[in-house]
């Protein structure tokens, strides 16, 4: 098997609805370091349509992918009207209590 024919695994791919998307950037809230977090937020863009979060967002399409660069200065401002734009919210749980979304 000629594995440089393999085509490069991205998880936009299997990101269909919306509440696959929300299912997966919620999975990588939970364990995922600042950069997996960052990175997800973007994979969950390009899922959605980057034009159309861009739009939302009120910014160039290549400006948001730049602001949204775990190598760049990511503001936390841009990353809460990016998860807002894809039907989310940042909400703090107390440990030990049901994460939402799930039930108790």
């Amino acid at each position: 098997m000629d594995i440089s024919k393999l085509k490069p695994f991205d998880a936009v791919d299997y990101l269909e609805t919306p509440e696959d998307v929300r299912l997966f950037v919620q999975e990588v809230f939970r364990d995922g370091s600042i950069a997996e977090i960052l990175d997800a937020i973007e994979t969950a863009v390009r899922a959605t349509g980057l034009i159309k979060i861009a739009e939302q967002v009120r910014l160039d399409p290549d400006m948001l992918s730049k602001a949204l660069d775990p190598e760049g200065c990511v503001e936390f401002a841009m990353v809460r009207k990016v998860l807002e734009a894809l039907g989310m919210r940042l909400v703090a749980v107390p440990l030990g209590d049901p994460e939402p979304g799930t039930r108790a």
